[in-house]
């Protein structure tokens, strides 16, 4: 089957592909340009509402926290538990995704974390089927990051089949920039709702919306099919050569480096809220919920625009990973330690702008390196990465816990972060590559 690749002729030879890897990619056409947009739009919308489901709690913490009786130690468990179910399913989704689409796994999955993000308010004011109201938002929160743990590797596996490599940053850039859109909305909106209608209602909200995503992305998904008037989509049957990847040295360091980036990026995620209301009590949630993500979802299109122009100009695929990853790592060190010399709200605000700025860079490079070494198992290798991500955010946001509770100091935090993304940026620029492996 011949392999329509939607760039043009002259670019598509400079571009330093891995070994092979027109000829190898699974048997399944590249979307065209048309189909890739309506893709990209349709997947902005989702990972909106997957981070929109999953910032709910940062942003509703210290309400659920009073209402609930919560001290820091045990926010920090409402936040990790997310995390802890999350870290489960990210290789069963990946595995299930290369073996029988991604479409089918996004769909069933997001029906079950959209409907548990609607019942979370409801079972925690009732003794019926828990033992208590924490207990049911600790539950309602671990099986929701069971279902969403397959999302992102059944995401990276359809684009791994479906688009081609000189175009995934901009595709992969422009969808997951659908992440601070989702964290910027949930900050800004979410902290009007709390003040007015309640914790309860962004968790309401965000899961109704999340239901009627789905609904639109079945139909979506069932009208694409039916266009395409064909075979269903081939799927990859081969076993995973899990001895041979885990043998290569790219490989550990891309789990080390992601390691390092989700301990940085779910602390930042779920902790930056409760931080600006420690340090800045009389600050206005829906600015620090916003500003910050607003800058990474314009620096996340940008970084992708530029990586696929590097590339279409014919440098390597190794050394855009890697410069975009030590702009992340370097950047997020930097910045986290000046967190501990800021002394007003608008000094802490603009670092911690550039901090989650910074996080932008991994959607050009930790985030696609999957793809490179791997492209006919590209799910599998990312929901193992991106289980390490998140099996960090569950350490990192417990420990950050802990820390507060018994110290009563965010500077022991940032200090840790600076070191933790410096071990990242060693592991990358050491040991990374984008050179194709299997």
């Amino acid at each position: 089957m011949a392999i329509n690749i939607d760039i043009d002729p002259a670019a598509k030879d400079k571009v330093n592909f891995p070994p092979n890897f027109i000829d190898q990619v699974p048997n399944n056409e590249h979307w065209n340009r048309k189909t890739r947009i309506k893709w990209t739009i349709l997947f902005f919308i989702g990972i909106l509402l997957v981070y929109s489901v999953r910032t709910s709690m940062s942003i509703c913490t210290a309400a659920v926290a009073k209402d609930l009786g919560w001290n820091k130690q045990i926010s920090g468990m409402a936040l990790s538990a997310f995390f802890c179910g999350y870290l489960l399913t990210n290789m069963l989704g990946g595995y299930l995704a290369d073996h029988h689409g991604g479409e089918i796994v996004i769909f069933y999955s997001s029906i079950v974390w959209s409907l548990l993000t609607i019942a979370l308010p409801l079972v925690a004011h009732s003794n019926f089927l828990f033992y208590s109201g924490t207990s049911a938002v600790l539950i309602c929160r671990f099986f929701t990051g069971v279902s969403q743990g397959v999302f992102f590797p059944s995401f990276v596996s359809l684009i791994s089949r479906h688009v081609a490599v000189a175009e995934r940053s901009v595709v992969s850039s422009a969808a997951y920039s659908g992440s601070a859109i989702g964290t910027v909305s949930t900050g800004f909106i979410g902290s009007i709702m709390v003040d007015n209608l309640g914790w309860e209602s962004v968790f309401i909200v965000n899961g109704s919306l999340s239901f009627i995503w789905v609904i639109v992305f079945r139909y979506f998904v069932s009208s694409f099919n039916i266009k395409k008037n064909k075979e269903p989509q081939l799927v990859v049957k081969d076993s995973v050569p899990w001895i041979r990847l885990l043998k290569c040295p790219p490989i550990w360091g891309l789990l080390i480096a992601y390691f390092a980036s989700g301990m940085c990026f779910y602390n930042l995620l779920s902790w930056t809220p409760i931080y600006f209301h420690d340090a800045f009590p009389e600050s206005k949630g829906w600015i620090f919920n916003v500003v910050p993500w607003l800058l990474n979802f314009i620096l996340t299109n940008i970084a992708g625009y530029f990586a696929n122009v590097l590339l279409v100009s014919g440098t390597s695929v190794t050394v855009v990973r890697k410069l975009y990853a030590s702009m992340l790592f370097l950047g997020v060190c930097i910045s986290s330690l000046l967190l501990n010399t800021v002394e007003t709200f608008r000094q802490a605000l603009f670092v911690m702008s550039l901090n989650i700025g910074f996080m932008s860079f991994t959607s050009s490079s930790l985030m696609l390196n999957s793809q490179d070494l791997a492209p006919k198992h590209a799910g599998v290798l990312h929901g193992l990465m991106n289980g390490c991500g998140a099996f960090a955010g569950f350490i990192g946001i417990y420990i950050t816990g802990f820390i507060l509770e018994t110290t009563g100091h965010w500077s022991a935090v940032f200090v840790l972060t600076s070191v933790v993304s410096l071990i990242g940026f060693f592991a990358f620029i050491l040991f990374g590559s984008g050179e194709r492996l299997v």
